[in-house]
C-alpha cells in the first residue's frame, strides 16, 4: 500500500458510496464489503455499524476528488488516511464544508517541516463516537525511542515507524478491518 489512501467516514453509507463511486466511474470496478483483497479492483467500500472506509486503489489521481465527493454527499466530516513511500502514514482531517480542521504527520522532516501534526484524539472521538483513548496513542511524533514499540500493545499488529501502523489506527477508530 505504498502512495495509497483511504477515506474514513463517521455514518454507515456504503450503498450510497458504491453508488457515487459508479456513477461518476461507470469503467470501474467497485465492491462492497468484502473480506479479502481483490485484485484489479477499483475501488473498495467497506461498511460498519457506525463507520464507513472506502479505498481508491487506481486511478490514484482520482482517489481525492472521490473521497471529497463523497463527503459531500454523505454530509459529514472525512478523514483521509495516506500511506506514504512504505514509510508514514499520515492523515488530515476535513469537515462537513470541506475544509482542514486536524492533521496527522508523525515524520515533519520527510516533508521539509519543521514540527510534527500530532492530531487531535478528542477531536476524533467527538465525531466518531469514541473513546479518544482508542486512538491517542497513535497520535504521536515518530522517533527512535517508540520505534520498537505498539501504540497498544494487546490489540496492534504494527509498530511505530511502521507505515502499515495505519491499519491499526483506522480500525481502532472506525472498526472496520481493512481487506486484505
Amino acid at each position: 500500500m505504498s502512495n495509497s489512501s483511504i477515506a474514513a467516514y463517521p455514518v454507515a453509507g456504503g450503498q450510497r458510496c458504491l453508488e457515487f463511486i459508479r456513477s461518476r466511474y461507470p469503467q470501474w470496478e467497485v465492491v462492497l464489503n468484502v473480506e479479502k483483497f481483490v485484485p484489479d479492483v477499483n475501488a473498495f467500500v467497506v461498511e460498519g455499524l457506525a463507520a464507513t472506509l472506502v479505498w481508491v486503489r487506481y486511478p490514484l489521481m482520482e482517489d481525492y476528488e472521490v473521497y471529497k465527493g463523497l463527503g459531500t454527499l454523505l454530509k459529514c466530516p472525512w478523514l483521509h488516511l495516506m500511506f506514504q513511500e512504505h514509510v508514514v502514514w499520515e492523515y488530515n482531517l476535513y469537515d462537513e464544508q470541506q475544509k482542514l480542521i486536524d492533521r496527522f504527520e508523525p515524520l515533519p522532516q520527510m516533508w521539509g517541516h519543521d514540527q510534527p501534526q500530532v492530531g487531535d484524539a478528542e477531536l476524533l472521538g467527538r465525531l466518531w463516537n469514541i473513546n479518544p483513548a482508542s486512538v491517542r496513542n497513535y497520535l504521536k511524533p515518530w522517533n527512535d525511542r517508540l520505534r520498537r514499540r505498539k501504540a497498544y500493545l494487546c490489540r496492534d499488529q504494527f509498530r511505530f515507524g511502521q507505515f502499515e501502523q495505519g491499519h491499526d489506527f483506522i480500525k481502532a477508530l472506525t472498526g472496520i478491518q481493512l481487506p486484505e
